[in-house]
């Protein structure tokens, strides 16, 4: 009985979710419309669920004071964006689907891209 209490105990200090790996990456994420740009801050990805059109682009700011990357997973698109500086992604070529986007530089900072 015991254990099951320490279960249950872990389970609700996740938030419900099967592990506690601090990755914001939702892999069932419902963007709130069209992400036009996405801010690379600190150590986080803003939004964290990214939703676009397929062959769109999107604007890319580092406000923060050290590089990132944004780099979607499985495809060819891994932009470098120094900080203070901008960039642009084109999605052409991807196809409707949830993408794990990450930062190769800072892999704990995780978002998820849904291309419709």
């Amino acid at each position: 009985m015991r254990v099951h209490r320490l279960i249950l105990v872990a389970v609700l200090a996740c938030g419900g979710a099967v592990s506690c790996s601090g990755s914001k990456t939702s892999v069932a994420c419902t963007p709130s419309g069209p992400t036009q740009t996405v801010q690379l801050q600190d150590f986080d990805f803003s939004p964290s669920c990214i939703g676009a059109p397929a062959g769109t682009r999107l604007v890319l700011q580092n406000t923060g004071s050290v590089p990132h990357t944004f780099t979607i997973k499985e495809t060819p698109i891994d932009q470098s964006v120094d900080a203070g500086a901008g960039a642009e992604v084109a999605l052409t070529g991807l196809t409707a689907g949830t993408y794990p986007v990450v930062c190769k530089i800072h892999p704990q900072m995780t978002a998820t891209l849904v291309v419709s």
